[in-house]
């Protein structure tokens, strides 16, 4: 068996980067628009690039756009793949990704039958009600599928309580995925033409859905930013959405926490260029 190369820290960081530039000329060719997300808005706004000692890349889609992308993806083919429930038999997750097919990625921590490579991620946001009690209702039903989804994801549990492990193994039996697409099923029903006026990447929050609740109008594709000497767009009211995330997000954090949080080794594919 051929041993493949590992690829290196700085490499994840520039192939990721690559990945950013091929979603944003595929959604300029289609007329799709996108948002970076997360750390990689942040990044944009304070470092004009990355974030030091990050290398993650997170981007939004409406969910118009993104089925639009689904589509396109599917037309153009080539090194940089979508993969998601719905184009993908095994894929679990119920965030989508755009991954670089040259690399293969060693993950320890989940229950995952599809070789992921370095990738970016892609929250998609769906319209959820104005109303706050149906929206509440709304998130309480989706977190209930996702601990299934988690419980049936990552690697079983150490518990020594019987029926923990007991119920763990059941779902693990039961798989993720299927609990992948209720996520998405129920996210997506709200309202498709996002008539609420408010939306959120609710198949997959980072912070908690009600605080990732956010305008529509946040969103509407009139704002770029320097990211890695390339203008991207982000929310047309970043700073806002920025605060919302990370209150004073101009400040660094302490030096301890300046460190990257991804949990796997990637490497090279014995076809791909060196």
């Amino acid at each position: 068996m051929v041993k493949m190369r590992p690829v290196k820290d700085r490499e994840i960081k520039q192939i990721a980067f690559e990945t950013l530039k091929h979603i944003k000329e595929l959604c300029d060719a289609e007329d799709i628009r996108y948002f970076l997300g997360y750390g990689t808005a942040l990044g944009a706004v304070r470092h004009k690039g990355f974030i030091p000692w990050d290398d993650d890349v997170d981007v939004y889609m409406l969910r118009t756009d993104f089925e639009r992308y689904v589509a396109a993806d599917k037309r153009t083919g080539g090194r940089y793949r979508l993969v998601c429930t719905e184009n993908e038999a095994r894929y679990t997750l119920p965030l989508p990704k755009v991954v670089d097919t040259q690399t293969v990625l060693h993950q320890t921590d989940q229950v995952e039958a599809f070789d992921l490579g370095v990738y970016v991620d892609v929250f998609v946001l769906d319209a959820v009600p104005a109303n706050d009690s149906e929206r509440i209702a709304l998130y309480h039903r989706l977190d209930r599928i996702q601990r299934e989804w988690e419980a049936a994801q990552y690697a079983p549990t150490t518990s020594t309580h019987p029926v923990k492990r007991m119920g763990k193994w059941f779902l693990n039996a039961l798989g993720p995925r299927r609990f992948s697409v209720r996520i998405d099923k129920v996210a997506k029903a709200v309202d498709s033409n996002g008539e609420t006026g408010y939306v959120s990447p609710s198949t997959y929050c980072v912070y908690g859905r009600e605080r990732e609740t956010y305008p529509l109008e946040w969103f509407g594709g009139n704002r770029t930013q320097e990211f890695c000497r390339m203008e991207f767009t982000v929310p047309d009211r970043v700073e806002d959405y920025l605060t919302r995330l990370y209150d004073d997000y101009m400040q660094l954090p302490p030096i301890e926490q300046r460190k990257s949080h991804h949990c796997f080794e990637a490497f090279w594919k014995e076809n791909a260029h060196e």
